[in-house]
């Protein structure tokens, strides 16, 4: 009787100890999962914080009036000048090269295929 309650006080010690050591094992890991969230939350936080102020900027006064300037629009009172540009009448038309005919007789095109020109000579 002695032998059989040492064993099954070690069989629960066993089981406690196994039971402690998983738990362990899932608090480090829900730690690490704490640590990623709370970071993606810091994250979104951030984002918030811009966007709301994104909107708090786009419902004021001076965003409307630097959307209207971008855009080209005025107010009362304000000069609009529009630049126009200057078209001409006519297209200017580019002159055509003249082409000059130049006449050879057979003879100097029956030289000139087996014998280079003589080049002219600059005249002073």
């Amino acid at each position: 009787m002695k032998y059989g309650l040492v064993i099954l006080s070690l069989a629960i010690a066993i089981f406690m100890v196994s039971d402690f050591n998983s738990r362990l094992t899932d608090l480090n890991r829900l730690k690490a999962e704490k640590e990623i969230i709370a970071t993606r939350l810091e994250t979104l936080i951030e984002t918030k914080t811009a966007l709301e102020y994104k909107i708090t900027y786009a419902k004021s006064d001076s965003a409307v009036m630097e959307w209207a300037y971008e855009n080209h629009l005025v107010m009362p009172g304000d000069l609009r000048v529009v630049p126009i540009a200057i078209t001409l009448d006519k297209p200017m038309s580019t002159p055509s090269p003249v082409v000059v005919a130049f006449e050879e007789n057979n003879l100097e095109r029956w030289l000139s295929l087996f014998i280079d020109p003589i080049p002219a000579s600059p005249s002073p």
